[in-house]
C-alpha cells in the first residue's frame, strides 16, 4: 500500500477513535454521579470538616488568648516609669508650722487601699502638682469594684502664686484648681476586686537619727481604709509627724491586676504589676522651698 493511502486509513481510524471517546465522556457528564459515588464524596467531605473544625477553633482560641495577654501587659507598661517617678518625687506642698497640724506630702484622709492623693515635684515653676491614683471603688470602700474596675492617675498643676516658696511662710498653701486635672494613666479591666487584692499598701515610720535605719510599719488594709492616715495633728519638735502618719509614709506598694477577658475560651494570662516604691530618703518628702 502506498504511503498516501496508508496515511489516509490511519487518519480515518484516529478520527473515529477520538470521536467515540468524546461521545462517551459527554454521556458520563450528562449522567452525573451514581448514588454510591455521591455517598462516598459526602463522607469524604464530612471527614475533612470534622478534622478541620477543631483545628480552626484552636487557632482562634489561641489567637484570642495571645491578644488578650498582650493587651493586659501593654496596658501596664506606663506604670513602670510614670507612677513610680511620681511617688519617688512626693514632697510636702508647704512648711509645717511650729504649732498646729503639720503639712505632709500625702493628703490625710485620702490614703486608702484603693486611692491615694499626694503632692509631687515635677519641675513646675508654680509648685508641686497634685496626684490622685485610684481604682473604681466597690460599694462600701476598701476594695476595687468587681468584677472589673478602672485604674486612673490624674495630675493637677498648682495655681500660680499660691505656693509659699519660703520655709518661713506658714500661711500660704498651694492651691490646685478643680478644673485643671488631666488624666495621664487610664487602665481598664482591673481585677483586684474579685481577687481580693488591695491596690495600695503603705509602709510608714518616723525619720531616724543620722545613720539609723527607718523602722517601717505596714498599714493593714481594711474595709474602711487605712484609718491611721486619716488624722493629722501637731506632733513634737523632734517628730513633727508623730500624730500625722501620712507624713511618715516611706514606701508605697501597688499591686495592679488586669485581665481583659476572663472567659474559659479566650481568657488570657492575667497581667500583674506588683511594685514597691520607696521615697528617695527618709526626709525627701519634707517641704523644700525651691520646689514650692
Amino acid at each position: 500500500m502506498s504511503g498516501p493511502a496508508r496515511r489516509g486509513r490511519a487518519g480515518r481510524w484516529w478520527r473515529a477513535a477520538t470521536g467515540e471517546t468524546a461521545a462517551r465522556w459527554r454521556m458520563v457528564d450528562e449522567q452525573g454521579l451514581s448514588t454510591v459515588e455521591l455517598a462516598v464524596a459526602l463522607l469524604t467531605l464530612g471527614i475533612l470538616l470534622a478534622m478541620s473544625i477543631p483545628i480552626v477553633d484552636t487557632l482562634f482560641n489561641t489567637t484570642g488568648r495571645v491578644t488578650n495577654t498582650y493587651n493586659n501587659i501593654g496596658g501596664q507598661l506606663v506604670l513602670s516609669t510614670n507612677l513610680q517617678r511620681l511617688i519617688r518625687s512626693a514632697v510636702a506642698p508647704g512648711p509645717s508650722p511650729s504649732s498646729g497640724a503639720p503639712v505632709p506630702a500625702f493628703v490625710p484622709g485620702s490614703v486608702t487601699p484603693t486611692s491615694m492623693t499626694f503632692a509631687t515635684n515635677v519641675g513646675d515653676p508654680n509648685g508641686p502638682e497634685l496626684v490622685t491614683a485610684s481604682c473604681t471603688p466597690a460599694t462600701g470602700g476598701g476594695a476595687c469594684a468587681s468584677p472589673t474596675s478602672t485604674f486612673t492617675v490624674t495630675v493637677t498643676p498648682a495655681q500660680a502664686g499660691t505656693c509659699p516658696f519660703s520655709a518661713a511662710d506658714f500661711t500660704d498653701h498651694c492651691q490646685w484648681p478643680s478644673s485643671g486635672a488631666r488624666t495621664i494613666i487610664r487602665i481598664g479591666n482591673v481585677t483586684n476586686g474579685p481577687n481580693g487584692q488591695p491596690l495600695f499598701v503603705f509602709a510608714y515610720g518616723a525619720s531616724p537619727g543620722p545613720g539609723q535605719p527607718v523602722a517601717l510599719t505596714t498599714a493593714p488594709p481594711t474595709t474602711a481604709g487605712d484609718s491611721v492616715f486619716n488624722t493629722c495633728t501637731q506632733g513634737t519638735t523632734s517628730q513633727p509627724f508623730a500624730s500625722c502618719l501620712a507624713g511618715e509614709i516611706q514606701s508605697v506598694t501597688f499591686d495592679l491586676q488586669v485581665n481583659g477577658d476572663t472567659s474559659p475560651q479566650h481568657g488570657g494570662a492575667q497581667a500583674e504589676e506588683d511594685t514597691g516604691v520607696f521615697a528617695l530618703s527618709s526626709i525627701s518628702t519634707v517641704y523644700d522651698p525651691s520646689v514650692g
